[in-house]
């Protein structure tokens, strides 16, 4: 149980961090919140809150 406790509070975070890619428009992207985006985001594509879209670079 403490080990459990100790590799999430070690390793949680990193995971919470971890982008997924993602392709709309025929385009790689990453699954990033709206408000970090400086290309297009799409909507529809990645798991998580809505404003965690897939966002295409310039």
């Amino acid at each position: 149980m403490i080990l459990t406790l100790t590799y999430l509070l070690v390793f949680g975070p990193s995971f919470a961090l971890a982008q997924t890619a993602c392709t709309a428009k025929n385009a790689k992207g990453t699954c990033i919140a709206t408000s970090s985006c400086s290309g297009t985001s799409v909507a529809g594509l990645c798991p998580g809150a809505a404003n965690i879209q897939c966002c295409i670079p310039k």
